[in-house]
């Protein structure tokens, strides 16, 4: 009896050992699962990161109250901010109506009840307090589960040189 009882206790001792080998093979696949998913996402995330940095229009994203939460390297280099001067800073605050006039923040109001604004030409003020002619266009980013009100996406380009341009042109006529 006692022979045949410690036989079983072996037997059972034998299939934990194996139950924890399996265990220990199936975590390590499943870490090295984790592992390469985590760097193809890295990988993605560096692809866009580097996509939008190579833009030549600034882009700003926000969330809901328009505070923003991401910039792209144009937007440092066209508003002379470093990205973590403009991160948690009011997206209106750096804009002016092209017609002052205009409250400068209208612009949400029209994103919010269109879904979009397009190619409005505005005033960017710059860290040094120039005035920079932009074309500036807006949507409200998709919806997430944490965000009950979409954020937006703004991006603008300097049109400096066009409106130089087009004054040289209109003095030449």
């Amino acid at each position: 009896e006692f022979s045949a009882l410690m036989q079983n206790v072996n037997d059972l001792l034998a299939q934990i050992r194996q139950q924890d080998q399996l265990m220990q093979t199936y975590q390590e696949d499943l870490e090295m699962q984790v592992g390469r998913r985590t760097q193809e996402v890295e990988r993605q995330r560096d692809y866009v990161r580097n996509t939008l940095d190579s833009m030549m229009e600034a882009l700003f994203s926000t969330g809901p109250s328009g505070v923003i939460q991401s910039v792209n390297r144009a937007a440092t280099l066209v508003t002379g901010y470093e990205a973590k001067e403009l991160t948690g800073r009011f997206l209106d605050t750096l804009f002016l109506a092209n017609d002052e006039s205009r409250p400068a923040d209208q612009w949400i109001q029209e994103l919010r009840s269109n879904g979009t604004v397009a190619q409005q030409e505005r005033w960017l003020l710059t860290k040094k307090g120039d005035r920079v002619p932009v074309v500036f266009s807006a949507s409200l980013l998709q919806h997430d589960a944490r965000q009950r009100e979409p954020g937006m996406v703004c991006l603008v380009l300097d049109i400096t040189k066009r409106k130089q341009f087009e004054k040289e042109l209109a003095q030449a006529r």
